[in-house]
């Protein structure tokens, strides 16, 4: 019963678009990525929710004919979405510690862009080993520009299975103080501008 509670209790399971075969064209640094699916929502615009979780474990692993998972075994999945416009993402990457043979640690969260799947960008975020039924670890990756991108999501297994979920938001990004003052000006030049031609004609 505990197995269906913890985190999924903070998350409803979001809708995986699953690939069942591992794709060895997506190259996440130095590792093969498992396509494990798109966050909730891709293509994300400003004010968009994102959501992507799964389990690793044996039942799912030899439902879809791959090597099941194992007590040490690390696994790296990869989440694609895309941006319509430059912005910033926030968002938390969580797993469930609900029960012993769900542990994991590490579990780390990388961003890479599809035009350079080689190469991480920004920080690396890690979730803390501890910190109760649901630890978790916020990141945030600021001013990306429009494109695809994928979260790389990885593990090792400490039990038998485990469980992880992440949520994000897609912010806006202001416009930079010298572009307002940049408007500010053009709007007093034109404010002069109509002003004078308003004295010509008087």
């Amino acid at each position: 019963m505990r197995r269906n509670l913890g985190l999924w209790a903070l998350l409803a399971l979001p809708v995986l678009f699953g690939f069942p075969t591992e794709s060895r064209a997506l190259m996440c640094g130095p590792d093969v990525c498992e396509v494990a699916g798109n966050v909730n929502g891709s293509p994300l615009i400003v004010g968009d929710f994102g959501n992507f979780a799964t389990s690793v474990d044996v039942v799912n692993d030899t439902l879809v004919s791959k090597p099941p998972e194992n007590s040490g075994d690390s696994y790296a999945h990869a989440w694609q979405f895309a941006l319509t416009e430059r912005a910033h993402i926030d968002g938390t990457l969580t797993k469930n510690n609900t029960l012993a043979n769900f542990e994991q640690h590490p579990v780390s969260l990388q961003l890479f862009s599809q035009a350079d799947l080689a190469n991480s960008i920004g920080a690396t975020f890690f979730v803390p080993e501890d910190g109760g039924d649901n630890p978790f670890t916020a990141f945030r990756y600021a001013n990306l520009t429009p494109g695809v991108y994928f979260f790389k999501v990885a593990g090792t297994l400490i039990g038998n299975d485990g469980q992880y979920a992440g949520q994000l938001t897609v912010g806006e990004v202001p416009l930079p103080p010298a572009i307002w003052l940049f408007l500010t000006a053009v709007l007093g030049l034109t404010t002069i501008v109509r002003k004078g031609r308003a004295s010509a004609t008087a």
